[in-house]
């Protein structure tokens, strides 16, 4: 960070960008983080670091993401609604890193198709690791999910999720139910996922109605955003949401 702020043209100070962050930041941990990170990184060819371009405060600096993330809209409407939105979303309301296959599944789309033209455009805004040895995929933090709640529609995510678990155990029951009038079988052989899949679906189905409630409320939503410098009040949690089930 240093080297950057003596590389600036002109050169600043560093009191002066400790005493500007603290301002602009007005005191939020993630901001900070995500100043440091971005003037650590910087390229060559960006435009000259201003401090005055510093956007004011968490909800300030989670617009400037938004903005990237919207940028897909500009290239047509069709993939912006069938893709890159759908992406979004899901990542908004995912209770844990997921794959892109998981993503691909939810929205129809191939997990090439998610993975190369959506989470590997933003990876600013999306932390990646490795689950099982697959690459899985978050929000950059929870906060921003906070935030996207303001934007794009986490009620519909939620009950679309619920659907997505709740339609493929009834395909799966159904499938379990032709075998045994064939003669195929007369045990459930998988009764563990099955009862899986059910919690899912009513967990997401709960958040959704929780959405709604805070889609009423969206002032309390964003001053969770401005106040909060740890992970903030959240829907619901639930561990595994991919990895435990299968279609």
């Amino acid at each position: 960070v240093g080297q950057q702020l003596a590389a600036a043209k002109p050169p600043i100070d560093v009191e002066q960008f400790v005493t500007h962050l603290k301002a602009v930041s007005e005191s939020n941990f993630m901001y900070v983080s995500y100043v440091i990170e971005d003037v650590a990184n910087r390229k060559p060819n960006d435009p000259p670091l201003d401090l005055d371009n510093l956007p004011k405060g968490l909800f300030g600096y989670y617009k400037r993401f938004w903005s990237r993330l919207e940028e897909p809209k500009a290239e047509g409407w069709a993939d912006w609604d069938g893709l890159y939105r759908p992406v979004i979303e899901r990542l908004g309301v995912a209770f844990e890193p997921v794959p892109a296959e998981w993503l691909g599944k939810q929205i129809n789309r191939s997990t090439n198709e998610v993975l190369d033209r959506a989470l590997e455009r933003w990876p600013r805004l999306l932390g990646r690791e490795q689950r099982n040895r697959i690459d899985a995929w978050r929000l950059v933090h929870r906060s921003f999910a906070d935030f996207l709640a303001t934007k794009i529609d986490l009620r519909g995510a939620h009950s679309a999720v619920a659907d997505y678990y709740a339609v493929g155990l009834h395909h799966s029951r159904a499938k379990w139910q032709w075998e045994i009038e064939r003669g195929a079988g007369g045990t459930d052989p998988c009764p563990t996922s099955r009862w899986f899949a059910t919690f899912l679906a009513l967990v997401y189905h709960r958040n959704a109605a929780r959405y709604a409630s805070v889609g009423r409320v969206r002032s309390r939503t964003t001053s969770s955003i401005h106040e909060s410098n740890s992970r903030p009040t959240r829907p619901t949690r639930a561990r595994s949401t991919w990895s435990g089930t299968r279609r």
